[in-house]
């Protein structure tokens, strides 16, 4: 006897076989086919929750079939994709067993991760870098801190952020010269929750992610550090005396327990270097004295008020590269304020630096 499968019998076979023969790749939370620390957040959104298991699971990158498990983030993507073990249990296992494994690792198509940078000068949050130091020599080991919001502009509704930030690599130890402390007992954690935090860097690349998450879907409000970097200076490029080193958060994602982002202004620590503890004292004078950026925040133009004679004068973008640089009748000791050109710049942490034999110094500057 033949047997005939109705048309509308195909297509419910064909839609329930769509919506449960999924394939995931493990630790890419998000299905956007990259992992990186967006991925932690997802993690954490969804931390503690159960669903169906993974027929025979691995954490390999590589595609696996699964099937959904009917609950969704904010923007749609199932949970099954963050049990990156396959175990039906979104937990740690997920991250330490397979998202930092895996961690960089991409498929051929890959989209945006939604990151939420904010323009300075607009009321929104800061995430901000403040080292020990500003001015050290050689082979010096800086402390990094690592703060969201103030006390006057404190964070509502915290769940977990996400960084992406990159350095220069020419002027840190390899290895062990770019490492990670999390603060046991911060504000995003003081009321006894828990944190899940994944640190990352490519030395090759001077790149590095950070992501720190709360597990336990409720958020909390505050201000103030949350965690550490620790850079040790390996020496300056021969033939200079004086170096910069920055750290740069490039794009930042902090969101609510509900996954809304939540836009930051990002930040760039500089630290200015030199080759000896001489040298080291002339730029600390110089750096004392009253280098004066206003106005600031500022569009359009700004002034220097410094009474020196300069051997140079430049501004510099969050990236290293500079984007205007004095002419020579601009260097020359004066007591009027020295006009810096900002037209067409697009808003942004800037740094003025300058400097002459005795040393340098280095302003942040922000163009609305």
């Amino acid at each position: 006897m033949k047997y005939q499968v109705p048309l509308i019998a195909l297509f419910f076979a064909t839609y329930f076989s769509t919506l449960t023969a999924q394939e995931m790749w493990p630790g890419d939370a998000n299905n956007n086919g990259v992992v990186n620390a967006v991925d932690v957040l997802y993690i954490g959104i969804a931390y503690g929750a159960e669903g169906p298991e993974r027929d025979d699971a691995t954490t390999n990158w590589e595609a696996q079939p699964f099937e959904l498990w009917g609950q969704t983030f904010a923007d749609g993507t199932d949970y099954g994709y963050a049990d990156a073990d396959g175990d039906g249990e979104i937990e740690d296992d997920d991250i330490t067993n397979a998202l930092i494994p895996n961690f960089g690792l991409s498929q051929p198509s890959t989209t945006a991760d939604g990151y939420a940078n904010a323009a300075p000068g607009i009321g929104a949050p800061e995430v901000t870098l403040t080292p020990s130091a500003t001015l050290v020599e050689a082979g010096a080991t800086i402390n990094i801190g690592l703060s969201l919001g103030n006390l006057s502009q404190p964070l509502e509704n915290f769940y977990g952020i996400a960084l992406a930030m990159s350095y220069d690599t020419d002027l840190v130890e390899p290895t062990t010269g770019f490492e990670y402390d999390d603060l046991d007992n911060s504000w995003i954690n003081a009321d006894g929750a828990e944190i899940e935090d994944v640190f990352y860097k490519d030395e090759l690349e001077g790149r590095s992610e950070l992501a720190l998450t709360r597990i336990n879907q409720t958020t909390i409000s505050g201000s103030g550090q949350v965690a550490e970097f620790s850079i040790i200076i390996e020496d300056i490029i021969v033939g200079l005396t004086v170096d910069t080193f920055r750290l740069r958060i490039d794009s930042v994602l902090l969101i609510d327990n509900n996954f809304k982002r939540i836009p930051m202004v990002p930040d760039t620590a500089t630290i200015i270097i030199a080759d000896d503890t001489t040298k080291l004292s002339s730029v600390r004078q110089l750096s004392d004295l009253p280098a004066r950026i206003f106005p600031n925040p500022a569009s359009g133009q700004c002034y220097l008020k410094l009474p020196h004679s300069l051997s140079f004068l430049k501004l510099v973008d969050a990236y290293g590269h500079v984007i205007w640089q004095a002419p020579p009748t601009l260097l020359e000791h004066t007591t009027a304020p020295r006009p810096i050109p900002l037209h067409g710049l697009p808003p942004g942490i800037y740094q003025v630096q300058g400097g002459n034999s005795s040393g340098v110094f280095s302003r942040k500057l922000i163009v609305q």
